[in-house]
């Protein structure tokens, strides 16, 4: 993705939804989850994205081996 800093596709992502960002980032580890996404690429992330807006009563983690999105 050319133009794109890593943390900026994160923050571009939520831009529209900053209540949806507040409730995620609030939210606590827990043992089980009902989703697991694995990488955050604009997929993983769009992927999330979706399925935090359709079903927001299932648990979900989002995995990337990479220190930063």
């Amino acid at each position: 993705m050319m133009g794109i800093r890593r943390g900026a596709l994160l923050k571009a992502v939520y831009a529209a939804q900053p209540k949806l960002l507040k409730d995620t980032a609030s939210r606590q580890l827990h043992s089980t989850y009902d989703v697991a996404i694995v990488g955050a690429g604009i997929v993983g992330l769009a992927s999330a994205r979706e399925l935090i807006l359709r079903h927001p009563p299932l648990t979900f983690i989002l995995l990337e081996k990479e220190k930063e999105l």
